[in-house]
């Protein structure tokens, strides 16, 4: 047998395994959509800031992978990041990457830095997106409490992974105040006042404001989907809104 005769002959067979063989996409890093938990686990094991990462079984969820740091986290621009992955029937789905609460006195630089950053892996800004400006963080920042956390978001995608990134923004609210012929209310509520107050001197004078960086990670079909599903449910409500008008 001819010798290229020979090697298509044995090559059909891996080109029709390769042609079957699922589209690996990395979501973050040397995570990829559809790893299995304990791949998971062993890939976040080699990175050099985290201490341990094990297979844990939830009733709720099925199995999930807890993470352990060196030092509190990853760190990105200045920022230490913790990671979430999110599993669907055994299968990596969704990598989250967040920040703990943090000075939102700088809400403005520190976004728009990270947005800057992520435009150069993932250059398309969807939904027609604008930098967000100074007014609208301000605005954001200004309006987020606790109860009711405000948010800046931008979708950005490289073709196969589409990332959220959102600045949640809060405030703490002041504790009740109020005389009480109790000694120990008085007590309490004083306590709870300088707690409020010593938060309140942080970040140059805006401790009170607090803003957290997130980053979901997911693949192109996936936001597909989502978007999908929100345009059928605003189609419903607008419906159920028609029959009473």
């Amino acid at each position: 047998m001819r010798l290229a005769i020979l090697i298509t002959a044995l090559a059909a067979p891996v080109w029709q395994l390769l042609a079957n063989a699922p589209e690996v996409i990395p979501l973050w890093r040397d995570l990829n959509f559809g790893d299995a938990p304990s791949v998971v686990a062993a890939k976040l094991s080699a990175h050099p800031n985290v201490r341990s990462a094990k297979v844990k079984e939830t009733k709720r969820s099925g199995q999930s992978v807890a993470v352990t740091y060196r030092g509190g986290g990853i760190e990105i621009l200045g920022q230490t990041f913790q990671i979430v992955p999110v599993f669907e029937l055994g299968s990596l789905k969704r990598v989250g990457l967040g920040t703990q609460p943090g000075c939102a006195n700088r809400a403005f630089d520190e976004y728009n830095a990270m947005l800057r950053t992520l435009r150069d892996k993932y250059p398309t800004v969807m939904l027609d997106q604008a930098g967000p400006s100074r007014s609208e963080i301000g605005q954001a920042v200004a309006s987020g409490t606790d109860s009711s956390p405000a948010s800046v978001e931008r979708f950005l995608s490289n073709g196969q992974v589409v990332v959220l990134y959102q600045l949640r923004l809060t405030a703490a609210a002041p504790p009740p105040s109020g005389y009480s012929t109790n000694a120990k209310v008085n007590a309490l509520a004083r306590l709870l006042w300088n707690q409020y107050e010593a938060r309140a001197r942080e970040c140059e004078g805006t401790g009170k404001h607090r803003m957290q960086h997130l980053l979901i990670y997911m693949t192109s079909k996936d936001y597909d989907a989502q978007m999908e599903g929100a345009k059928d449910r605003d189609a419903l409500a607008q419906e159920a809104a028609k029959s009473n008008l």
